[in-house]
């Protein structure tokens, strides 16, 4: 076994060092009791959330690898992550649209072992280029996303009140007074909106659960989903809104047209790909929006810029969903 090592080195050495030796630490334990994890190398530390868990690269059996680690008491829901990745695996492992393969498990010890997915992250690739060259690209995710969901899919009654719940509690964090009042007014729209779905009936599947463009890695061969520690059974416009809101609140808006805050081609691409009926696409989706919206709180440490694009997708949203209450 070989030790891990930090990617980057950063200003709180102290901790840097304290963190390193828990996870070090962990290691050691782990090789100590499955052989098999005994025979891993582990290289640097790609994320580690002190208490929780450590994400590495690793070499297992010889392939790159990444192992996710439990370091902490808390569950981070490994099994579920486990059960999931290999219920995807049959039907994501060959052609365009793929994902990383499971490796390998010990329940006891917190380890997930899965393979390294080639490629690099949507995002990063979707900022480099112009916005026409972007969006072909970026619509691919909503065909990766049915292909994901496509076999655990079922009608269910619809239960909005809880996600608009979750999307209030969320919105009185925002540190930003002019954001915090464009929300106000969309938390009005969202309680018409759930009115008009309330003993209506909704389609839910596995979900993703993290569905953003930084968790598929694009190469020239294929699109690779990563990071399922949030899969769980799902209103399927939940993983859309996430993908589309992800983007539109930090401004990138490839075909240049924004709907209901977030980019209208892209939209569209979701709403074809789920062959989303008209109750789907013009009250569910834009729901669904909303609340993603509000779930993701900005913070001051965000550079003016991104509190711009912020502003300016809060507004979109409020727009459309105003001229929306307003058909109702």
């Amino acid at each position: 076994m070989t030790g891990p090592q930090t990617k980057n080195q950063t200003p709180n050495l102290a901790s840097d060092i304290a963190a390193l030796m828990d996870v070090s630490a962990r290691l050691e334990a782990i090789a100590a009791a499955d052989p098999v994890l005994a025979a891993v190398e582990f290289g640097e530390i790609i994320r580690n959330v002190p208490g929780r868990y450590a994400v590495l690269h690793c070499k297992y059996n010889g392939l790159d690898a990444i192992l996710r680690l439990s370091t902490g008491s808390v569950d981070i829901g490994l099994d579920q992550t486990w059960e999931e990745m290999n219920r995807l695996w049959p039907h994501l492992r060959d052609g365009r649209l793929t994902m990383a393969e499971p490796l390998y498990y010990n329940a006891a010890q917190g380890a997930l072992i899965v393979s390294r997915a080639e490629g690099q992250p949507l995002f990063a690739l979707a900022r480099q280029m112009p916005g026409p060259e972007a969006l072909p690209m970026l619509c691919e995710a909503a065909q990766w996303l049915r292909h994901a969901t496509r076999d655990s899919e079922a009608d269910r009654a619809a239960r909005p009140g809880p996600w608009r719940a979750r999307a209030a509690k969320a919105a009185a964090k925002q540190p930003f007074a002019d954001l915090r009042a464009l929300e106000d007014e969309i938390l009005v729209i969202l309680e018409q909106l759930e009115k008009h779905i309330s003993g209506q009936n909704w389609r839910v599947a596995i979900i993703h659960g993290d569905f953003h463009p930084d968790n598929l890695l694009r190469s020239a061969r294929h699109l690779s989903g990563i990071d399922f520690g949030g899969s769980h059974r799902l209103p399927i416009y939940k993983d859309m809104a996430r993908f589309l809101m992800h983007l539109g609140r930090r401004g990138l808006l490839p075909s240049g047209a924004r709907w209901m805050g977030v980019d209208a081609a892209l939209a569209q691409a979701f709403k074809t790909s789920f062959e989303l009926s008209p109750f789907e696409a013009e009250i569910l989706l834009p729901f669904f929006l909303g609340v993603e919206a509000l779930l993701r709180v900005e913070n001051r440490n965000l550079p003016d810029r991104r509190i711009r694009a912020a502003r300016r997708m809060y507004e979109g949203l409020l727009s459309d969903l105003t001229a929306l209450a307003g058909r109702l």
